[in-house]
């Protein structure tokens, strides 16, 4: 081999580690830039996350202020954060739980139905007491039910509970209102579903999420 040709083999080998030394510094800077867009962009769809959920807690603690909430700012505030919680482990919209809530006691957390159903959500005793079984909690009878956080959580899971038994928003509703038990002989009986309890919650769901949500 001549050395010229020698030395032009020994250039060409030298600009190909070159180029090569290049094209892998430019992959490692271009996966770099590709790892920083992933950060930014998961950290940005997080920061939305957080803005759109204090959006909606803002939104429930405006629906309970417009409607006088009658306890502490203290209380009306783990009362809209366990709005929320029942709403994100039940899959429920937090307007059809506040609606639900108006519609049994006009956010009342003390309210008391002449058959005995109690607290913010209107429930029975008995039915309080299996649901409480459920869902693990200690049963202290009336002191739960009227305690605003407990009664919403039980609330909510019967609900979630009706709908998986019904599989229709408004039987699931009526069942709420006048017992599954009840609503099954009616709808036997009568061949019907009442109608009027559900419609109730669903216009008042429907305002509320215009107006607030």
């Amino acid at each position: 081999m001549s050395s010229n040709f020698r030395w032009l083999a020994i250039a060409s080998m030298a600009l190909n580690l070159l180029l090569l030394q290049a094209m892998t510094e430019q992959t490692t800077e271009f996966d770099t830039l590709v790892d920083e867009s992933n950060t930014y962009t998961a950290t940005i769809a997080q920061l939305q996350a957080e803005n759109e959920a204090a959006q909606v807690e803002l939104a429930v603690i405006n629906v309970l202020d417009s409607h006088r909430l009658r306890v502490t700012p203290t209380v009306r505030h783990e009362i809209a954060t366990t709005i929320l919680e029942a709403a994100h482990r039940y899959d429920l919209a937090p307007e059809l739980i506040l609606a639900v809530m108006f519609t049994e006691s006009s956010f009342d957390p003390a309210a008391e139905s002449e058959v005995g159903a109690l607290g913010l959500m209107q429930i029975m005793p008995a039915t309080a007491s299996q649901l409480a079984r459920e869902l693990e909690m200690e049963w202290k009878g009336r002191q739960l039910l009227t305690d605003p956080e407990s009664n919403i959580l039980m609330g909510s899971f019967y609900l979630r509970k009706l709908l998986h038994r019904f599989d229709d928003l408004n039987v699931a509703l009526a069942a709420y209102n006048v017992g599954p038990n009840r609503l099954r002989t009616i709808m036997t009986e009568e061949d019907r579903v009442p109608r009027l309890y559900a419609r109730k919650v669903q216009e008042l769901t429907a305002a509320l999420r215009e107006q607030f949500f």
